[in-house]
């Protein structure tokens, strides 16, 4: 019985089968504490977009290339704040 497409390359087959396989026999503390580790990450990405969407709409709405180095700025930011306190607590 072939579960995979025959278009999905050898390399990928076996990988791709041990997650259709493994996923569903996970637990459901193994699936709590997956989840609970990405969500300060996720929170962090969602501050770091109503950051750019609010400076951009009431500062820059018009002026395209200060408002394409603002958003670089403060992406650089965020990414320099969570590679020092976050990445590794």
């Amino acid at each position: 019985m072939n579960l995979l497409p025959s278009r999905v390359p050898v390399q990928y087959s076996a990988l791709i089968l041990h997650y259709m396989t493994a996923s569903p026999y996970l637990g459901l503390f193994e699936r709590v504490i997956e989840m609970t580790k990405n969500m300060p990450v996720v929170l962090y990405v969602v501050v770091l977009i109503a950051v750019v969407v609010s400076v951009d709409l009431l500062f820059f709405k018009n002026r395209f290339w200060e408002r394409l180095i603002v958003n670089i700025g403060i992406v650089l930011v965020f990414a320099a704040f969570y590679f020092r306190f976050l990445k590794n607590p």
